[in-house]
């Protein structure tokens, strides 16, 4: 991927905070090459939107993304979904977000996960994740970040792996870890 459109997809994410935390090139370049899946698309040569996931085994920072860890043993974290501003309400995220579930449906991944900013507040994110067809299991305080975070998921299979972990998840109440 060339350096241009790192640049676009950067520019895309910073004027996406507060829903997404800033990045730096170098952060977004290692998020990327790491990343179990990562998508763009495009209008008229220019980037209008930006997916990006990680899958359970990263070495992954972020407390979000260790709060899934710490409760399910197999499963993918839309780390971040961002659209320029002139794109945004065209379809572009439903766009990424069903080439991505049908990436996950191919490969036989069961639990698809992310977060949902609660404060501050992102309502418009938590009505299209539910729109999408992902619930919400628990929130989780993110003191490193300051942000109250609606922990969600999309089960893809439910399967006796499914139930067992959702099984495990029970025996943590909010606010555990």
């Amino acid at each position: 991927m060339n350096n241009n459109i790192i640049d676009q997809i950067l520019i895309i994410n910073n004027n996406s905070v507060p829903d997404v935390n800033f990045l730096n090139f170098d952060e977004l370049s290692l998020l990327i090459n790491n990343s179990y899946y990562f998508d763009t698309i495009e209008l008229n040569g220019f980037v209008a939107g930006f997916m990006l996931a990680l899958d359970n085994k990263c070495d992954y920072s972020s407390e979000n993304y260790k709060w899934f860890q710490s409760r399910y043993d197999d499963f993918i974290y839309i780390d971040r979904i961002a659209l320029s501003k002139v794109t945004q309400g065209r379809g572009i995220g439903k766009q990424l977000y069903t080439k991505f579930i049908s990436h996950c449906k191919r490969n036989k991944v069961i639990l698809i996960v992310s977060e949902v900013n609660i404060e501050p507040v992102n309502e418009k994110s938590m009505v299209f994740h539910k729109r999408m067809g992902f619930i919400q299991i628990d929130t989780f305080n993110n003191k490193n970040s300051g942000k109250l975070v609606a922990m969600m998921a999309l089960p893809i299979s439910c399967d006796d792996k499914i139930a067992q972990q959702a099984d495990a998840r029970d025996r943590f109440a909010p606010g555990d870890l």
